[in-house]
């Protein structure tokens, strides 16, 4: 509605600027209605953003939607066609803001991850789906659910472009119990056929892959299969015999038959699975720890995230000098979490920029106190919180300049820096 009668400017409050550390450019805050952020953010990031991450409102109908300045209630007829409609807005922007190569996660829970789904698939094109990513929100049951305890919500991904993304391997933490078997020196590994269970006629299609292996007592062992047809093996003469060390023979009711090992520590790392556990994405019960522990026990914000799914996002589908927005950005979590991941990962050099509006000062007095709180170290009430990890960082506010302004240019000149330092 302001932006019909009015053009959105940001402007600085210079007060609030965090600068910690010199020569690694800055990160922003951009205070005021995400959807004037993002008009503004048109003009200095189109096709620049690497990763967006955003947790929007669920719109569960207990008061955690606002549309046209009323909450929206479970007894709402339009209950889904309003968060559609103000989503839609949103995204529409956010697919702009997307390199050719970037991805955009976003959390949702049960009330709307089919409309989400399908709005996405709209905007994005199905075709750059990605991945419904189940995340394990709680640790435990809840013991007083009427039918279930939910234990998952959704994180839905898409790409610009999904033949241009990379989503990297991820290392594997503990090794699978089908690695059943342990060498001498304590390697693990397991067995697999050597005989291939294909269908093709191995001595037409593939006779390289067709002859005798001598069995451990002397006979001779062919492809065949168990219906009695012609099979393969899945090596070569030349690759067995290269690799002794790595065939294993076992002798069962239906005679000798050669397995090759594969070892645990050759594959450590996997493709992303879309189930994430809270053992490796953290919980609710973890969000509000971390979020206690900077406020010193005021617990401040009712639903964060933790950092450690974002950390899971960031180190799968962005690299080291990737912009990250997050355009829904309330407690400040993704921010909280790229300044743990820039220390952690010495080349990292991720910068954020995080959108959230000051509803109930939830800007001032929740998402701009916990970043400079993890960046200096101290707590607002000069507190240790930890040693602190050097970052620098400048606050906007968006604010408006009327389209009847005698003086417009010279009124929008006025906020031409904001918008050059955003850039650059």
């Amino acid at each position: 509605v302001m932006m019909r009668d009015n053009i959105p400017v940001f402007t600085e409050v210079p007060e609030r600027e965090i600068t910690a550390a010199p020569g690694l450019g800055y990160n922003f805050i951009l205070e005021g209605d995400n959807l004037h952020s993002l008009r503004l953010l048109e003009k200095t990031h189109k096709g620049k953003i690497d990763l967006i991450y955003i947790d929007p409102p669920y719109n569960t109908g207990n008061k955690d939607f606002i549309y046209d300045d009323a909450f929206v209630d479970k007894t709402d007829l339009f209950i889904h066609s309003k968060w559609l409609s103000f989503m839609e807005k949103r995204l529409k922007i956010a697919r702009q803001l997307l390199s050719e190569t970037g991805v955009i996660f976003i959390s949702i829970d049960d009330n709307e991850q089919a409309q989400l789904k399908m709005l996405c698939d709209e905007i994005f094109g199905a075709t750059n789906f990605v991945a419904d990513i189940a995340w394990e929100k709680a640790d435990s049951p809840r013991m007083d659910a009427k039918l279930f305890s939910t234990r998952f919500d959704h994180t839905i991904v898409f790409a610009r472009n999904i033949d241009l993304i990379r989503i990297k391997q991820v290392e594997t933490e503990e090794i699978p119990e089908h690695y059943n078997k342990t060498e001498p020196n304590g390697r693990r590994y397991y067995l697999k056929p050597l005989r291939s269970m294909g269908k093709n006629d191995a001595r037409e299609a593939r006779p390289n892959l067709y002859y005798p292996m001598i069995a451990p007592d002397g006979t001779e062992v062919f492809p065949i299969r168990t219906d009695g047809s012609d099979g393969n093996w899945r090596w070569s003469r030349a690759k067995v015999e290269a690799n002794p060390e790595l065939i294993e023979w076992v002798n069962s009711k239906n005679g000798w038959s050669p397995y090759y090992k594969i070892y645990a520590d050759e594959h450590s790392t996997r493709p992303p699975e879309t189930l994430w556990s809270f053992q490796f994405a953290g919980s609710n019960r973890n969000a509000k720890t971390e979020i206690k522990a900077v406020f010193q026990g005021d617990k401040s914000f009712d639903t964060p995230k933790p950092t450690k799914l974002i950390e899971r996002i960031l180190q799968i589908a962005s690299s080291d000098d990737s912009i990250i927005l997050d355009f829904f950005a309330g407690s400040g979590t993704t921010a909280h979490a790229i300044l743990k991941y820039n220390s952690t990962h010495p080349s990292s050099n991720r910068h954020f920029i995080l959108c959230t509006n000051n509803e109930s000062g939830i800007c001032e007095n929740v998402t701009y106190p916990r970043v400079k709180t993890v960046i200096t170290g101290k707590r607002i009430d000069g507190s240790n919180y930890s040693e602190g990890i050097p970052a620098n960082v400048k606050y906007y506010r968006t604010d408006f300049v009327s389209k009847d302004d005698e003086y417009l240019s010279d009124s929008l000149l006025e906020h031409i820096r904001e918008m050059i330092q955003l850039e650059h």
